[in-house]
């Protein structure tokens, strides 16, 4: 995915041909994009619709702050694994 049609055309010559989707920096177009790829990708699998995940994701976003409070975390200083981690935590905590 790329933020605008055929821009990685300019600094990529070798994904040229490939299906690149835009999603012009709307962060509901990407989550709605990713879910269908990941769809037909996983050929079947129950995966919930773009618009049920991008809510998900805002209220995971909304509530990143607490978790990292409790953590102890500063959330402008997450690596990689620190959001996983707080991920995976609040994943874990929605599904109980």
């Amino acid at each position: 995915m790329d933020k605008s049609l055929y821009r990685y055309q300019r600094f990529i010559s070798d994904i040229a041909g490939q299906d690149i989707a835009a999603h012009h920096g709307n962060p509901k177009q990407i989550t709605r994009k990713v879910r269908d790829w990941l769809s037909a990708e996983s050929k079947g699998a129950s995966i919930p619709g773009g618009a049920y995940l991008y809510t998900q994701y805002r209220v995971f976003r909304n509530d990143l702050p607490y978790l990292c409070k409790r953590q102890k975390l500063n959330i402008r200083q997450l690596t990689f694994g620190d959001f996983s981690g707080q991920v995976q935590l609040w994943l874990e905590e929605v599904e109980s």
